[in-house]
């Protein structure tokens, strides 16, 4: 009995006659081929129509701040300038110390960002973790800050500042908002989503509160370290009345009051203004687009336990 053969055969099988004749029809040209969109189709012409919405003020912004004087005072609304001034970036920097400006308010925003992550960490882990007397009373009580518009603190602030001799500081631009309710609402409402074994088999290892909060809390609140900072950097960046308000000299003003400077009584330059807001907004564009996913994540995962 000799070895056993086997033999494969192509079998030919039948495509539907339609198919065939529609592929037929879409290499040759493409003609009697129909596409037909699904529902997303509206929704995507929706969205593209509020995106453009969203996006036409930077377009404004930055068309206007290559027109010249004769060019952004004519009815109606052009982005296309009849000529192009770049020299209107140059006399931003001629006119005042916008450098400084701009310096100032990396300074005072890194400090912000910085103070205003460790405060409302701990606090948010001290409401989340620890029981002590009159917690939730407290608690209240800062949720309740959330309702107070910054406006009715404004004089108070200034007053102190100036007893203490912090007009025109450093400190005196930061120290009144480095309390921030909202953080501490944030990281409270993860950290109660902390597993209870996690940091009761730290403290069996010996760790203190302290330790358990530096080693465990803040490498698992990472997203939202990075939410919040985010938050707080726009914030900051774009932060006016105080800064007008504390800062009357040069040496300490920030962008959003050096650009409020090209604008008097009589006249407003805002062929100057633009190309100011222009330059302003790019560290923050910088910044969101890094920061997007984390941002995206720390706000949706808050407040879900697992």
């Amino acid at each position: 009995m000799g070895p056993l053969r086997m033999t494969t055969r192509r079998v030919p099988v039948a495509a539907p006659a339609g198919s065939v004749a529609a592929v037929r029809r879409c290499l040759r040209g493409g003609a009697g081929l129909v596409v037909r969109y699904g529902p997303r189709a509206g929704l995507h012409a929706v969205l593209l129509a509020l995106a453009f919405l969203y996006v036409m003020p930077f377009l404004w912004m930055i068309s206007t701040s290559l027109k010249g004087p004769s060019d952004y005072l004519r009815s109606g609304i052009s982005l296309v300038p009849r000529e192009i001034h770049w020299d209107n970036y140059i006399e931003v920097f001629e006119r005042v110390p916008f450098a400084t400006f701009y310096w100032n308010t990396v300074v005072v925003t890194v400090m912000r960002v910085v103070a205003q992550i460790a405060l409302a960490a701990a606090a948010g882990y001290a409401f989340a973790r620890f029981r002590f007397k009159g917690r939730t009373l407290l608690f209240v009580a800062v949720l309740v800050i959330l309702m107070v518009p910054p406006p009715v603190t404004l004089v108070p602030n200034f007053i102190i500042i100036r007893r203490l001799g912090w007009v025109n500081t450093y400190t005196g631009l930061v120290v009144p908002t480095i309390w921030s309710a909202f953080g501490v609402f944030l990281f409270r409402q993860f950290f109660l989503t902390l597993p209870k074994d996690l940091i009761d088999a730290a403290k069996l290892d010996g760790c203190r509160p302290w330790r358990v909060f530096w080693h465990i809390g803040l490498p698992a609140a990472r997203a939202h370290i990075a939410a919040f900072g985010l938050l707080v950097a726009l914030y900051s960046w774009n932060e006016f009345l105080w800064s007008l308000v504390a800062a009357t000299d040069d040496s300490r003003r920030v962008i959003s009051v050096g650009i409020y400077l090209f604008q008097s009584g009589y006249r407003q330059e805002w062929g100057l203004m633009m190309a100011a807001a222009t330059i302003s907004i790019v560290p923050l564009l910088v910044i969101f687009a890094i920061a997007q996913k984390h941002l995206i994540r720390g706000i949706t995962l808050t407040g879900l336990k697992g």
